[in-house]
């Protein structure tokens, strides 16, 4: 099992249950024996079972150094519990960028449509999926023009990211605006279909595990 073959055989809406429900019980592990093992072997295993593209194994690295360099201090002074609380962040990191390297924004757009979630969210990434370039070099004028007067440091990045979300989201509402004035069909009310036995198996499964998981990491050593 591959992340080719769940794009191909598996749906998007299933896929990105299969990354947020475990990754909500992997979070809220409690800091115990049993539930590092747990948290360790659902990340491993989604690892081994997914086997990521190449650029996921750089990714998972720079987050578990960054990880680690947080707690970097408290876990000289020899802090149990926040060794224990990398272990659980280090773990949900891994099986999230594991399962999340299955899901292109085209496919995180399709299941939001899918879900019925507010129209703000499937139309934000359908933007970003068809217009990131256009995006991408809007973000790095308004970035060179901030940086030739000065602006500079942490304040200056936030507002940049703040301008380009708020920019991201008008542009978004214009193009729903002209694909409903043009007749098209308007990926913001999501789909009317019921959902196939595919689709709710998927979903079980994912609750399911999500629900062992937690059971599993609370059960007395």
């Amino acid at each position: 099992m591959t992340h080719a073959w769940l794009g191909r055989h598996v749906a998007p809406s299933t896929r990105l249950a299969w990354v947020i429900l475990p990754c909500l019980s992997l979070a809220t592990l409690p800091i115990t024996p049993t539930g590092a093992f747990a948290g360790g072997g659902c990340a491993v295993l989604a690892w081994l079972l997914v086997r990521p593209p190449r650029f996921s194994y750089a990714l998972l690295l720079a987050g578990l150094v960054t990880n680690a360099a947080v707690v970097a201090p408290a876990l000289l002074a020899g802090s149990a519990l926040t060794e224990g609380r990398w272990l659980r962040a280090s773990a949900t990191l891994t099986y999230a960028i594991a399962m999340g390297s299955t899901l292109s924004v085209d496919d995180v757009a399709a299941a939001l449509r899918r879900w019925r979630a507010p129209s703000f969210l499937s139309s934000l990434m359908e933007v970003l999926a068809r217009q990131r370039h256009a995006l991408t070099e809007e973000a790095a004028r308004l970035a060179l023009a901030r940086s030739l007067r000065g602006a500079t440091g942490l304040g200056a990045s936030l507002s940049l990211l703040a301008i380009s979300f708020s920019r991201s989201v008008d542009r978004a509402e214009r193009l729903a605006l002209a694909a409903r004035l043009r007749g098209g069909a308007p990926g913001l009310l999501g789909s009317r279909e019921a959902w196939s036995w595919r689709e709710r198996s998927g979903l079980a499964a994912a609750l399911g595990s999500s629900v062992g998981v937690a059971l599993l990491g609370r059960v007395p050593w």
